[in-house]
């Protein structure tokens, strides 16, 4: 009782992750864009639900800064790895 779809899955995948692997600076700005997410997330509930820890005016600097670095921060990553034409 072996299921044929799931060995074709994983056999599509690998030889996929072995042709366009990801290049180190891409891979360093999609961290920081993750990073910059969670912060701005974080941010947004501080603001939302109660007196932030940090103050409402450096949450809301946090938020502002992260926003925009979140945005730049994961274009960047698809440009550096994006494949030569």
């Amino acid at each position: 009782m072996r299921s044929c779809g799931s060995t074709a899955s994983s056999a599509t995948t690998s030889s996929r992750s072995a042709d366009m692997p990801m290049k180190p600076l891409a891979g360093l700005f999609l961290a920081l864009a993750c990073v910059l997410g969670i912060a701005a997330t974080g941010s947004v509930f501080e603001l939302a639900y109660g007196d932030p820890d940090l103050g409402v005016t450096t949450t809301r600097l946090i938020l502002g800064a992260c926003l925009p670095g979140t945005l730049v921060a994961l274009l960047l990553a698809i440009r550096i790895n994006r494949p030569a034409a």
